[in-house]
């Protein structure tokens, strides 16, 4: 009897849940959980020599690997391409193969995001690879003989990588440019030169680019449009040019720049308004004026210079207090000038150089940890570097040092070692080792 009023009582507490609220003047808001229904991704590897036949429902991979494509068996390769398809990576094209290009059934690939080739013989892309309107990464490697892209390329809107590492590319269509997604252009192969001997003037265009990689020792001149490039944070340009785009003043979000050309003579203006620069690595032939201004970068951190025909490099008067690895190479470099404006480096390493003595400038280097000179004409170590109170390795080999080790370096407190390999006789090493808490490497 009491389980029957207890049932009856919470039968009425539940009926009238809720009625006694008044809605009139409120908003009740019903929130209701979404389910996110995560795509479920399906791949397989497949070998192209070896395979008998498909997997049934091939359609159901949306992520396929086709491995030894150089020995295609009695496959069709065309029923790999499918709708659902979104990436896929074909190894192969090896040197005695037969394959050189894919079949142009790819264009029913209509969704496919990620293209990926590997092999040494891809001689051509088919004109059909315009018809992947989806696609966002285009990555070629290792591969020896593509000469050129199809122009069908710049149907490609919404592309965001391309890697072209073929080292007998030689041409780039005009239509690159009319990628307005593309982030990374990477032209430089892992293992040597490219044959690029110019850019499209079109590569102006690509105003969403944040990487420009151009390796090519035949690459004689660098489209002006390149400086219009705002959104670049990453750009390397090894080549056989004379000059730059007259002004970089531009690229304000440019954070790494490397520039390697031998006949380069002098660097373009507005170098010094790249506030964001972090590293900068540059090989030329000349800098007008011998004279590098870098005081108002107040990113860079990492500095590299080689410089083929100045006898003195100066760096101007404005003090750079990020700057803490600083590397300078020259074969006619007598003398460098400005060094202690850099009152926070930490790495300085002077090679390949006319030098005949240390730079007096060295010794102001107070927060020095690291100093390398090494193949040059230096003749003694300097005594003046018992100012530099935390150097802790100095390295210089491959130099003409002959008599003594200054006792000065005893006084070092954090100095760990000192290479002196390959110089002439050295007359006091094992007076100092006896005494030193340091290393000596002879």
């Amino acid at each position: 009897m009491r389980l029957l009023i207890l049932f009856l009582c919470l039968v009425s507490f539940l009926m009238g849940y809720g009625q006694d609220i008044d809605v009139e003047n409120d908003v009740i808001e019903e929130v209701v959980p979404k389910i996110l229904k995560e795509k479920k991704h399906k791949s397989i590897t497949i070998s192209a020599f070896t395979v008998k036949k498909l997997p049934e429902n091939i359609e159901q991979y949306n992520i396929i690997t086709i491995k030894d494509y150089e020995r295609p068996g009695s496959i069709d390769l065309n029923l790999f391409f499918h709708s659902s398809l979104e990436e896929l990576t074909i190894i192969g094209f090896g040197v005695l193969g037969k394959a050189e290009s894919i079949p142009a059934g790819i264009k029913n690939a209509k969704n496919l995001k990620k293209l990926t080739f590997v092999g040494q013989k891809l001689k051509y892309l088919p004109a059909e690879i315009g018809y992947l309107s989806q696609l966002e990464t285009l990555d070629i490697y290792g591969n020896q003989w593509l000469k050129k892209l199809p122009k069908e390329i710049g149907k490609l809107k919404k592309l965001k990588y391309l890697r072209v590492d073929s080292f007998s590319l030689e041409h780039i269509p005009d239509e690159i440019g009319e990628l307005p997604n593309l982030e990374y252009l990477i032209l430089n192969p892992e293992s040597q030169s490219n044959k690029l001997s110019s850019l499209p003037e079109s590569v102006g265009n690509l105003k969403a680019l944040k990487e420009l990689d151009v390796h090519s020792y035949q690459l004689s001149t660098v489209p002006e449009g390149i400086s219009g490039l705002t959104a670049l944070k990453k750009m390397n340009l090894e080549g056989n040019f004379m000059k730059l785009p007259a002004d970089f003043s531009n690229l304000k979000n440019l954070e790494d720049l490397r520039i390697y050309s031998n006949e380069l003579i002098d660097i373009p203006k507005g170098l010094e308004n790249l506030k964001n620069l972090k590293k900068l690595r540059l090989v030329c032939g000349s800098i007008e004026g011998s004279t590098l201004n870098i005081g108002k970068l107040p990113n860079l951190r990492s500095m590299s210079i080689d410089i083929r025909k100045d006898e003195v490099l100066k760096f101007n008067d404005g003090v750079s207090k990020s700057l803490t690895d600083l590397y300078i190479s020259g074969n006619r470099l007598l003398n460098i000038e400005g060094l202690k404006n850099f009152e926070n480096l930490t790495t300085l390493g002077i090679t390949y150089a006319a030098l005949q003595q240390v730079p007096q400038e060295v010794f102001g280097l107070k927060e020095l940890i690291r100093f390398k000179i090494s193949k040059t004409q230096l003749t003694s170590i300097p005594k003046g570097l018992g100012q530099n109170t935390n150097l802790k390795y100095i390295v210089f080999t491959d130099n003409k040092i002959l008599g003594k080790i200054p006792k000065e370096l005893l006084k070092l407190p954090n100095l760990k070692s000192v290479s002196l390999a390959r110089n002439g006789e050295i007359t006091n090493v094992a007076e100092i080792l006896k005494r030193a808490s340091f290393e000596i490497y002879y």
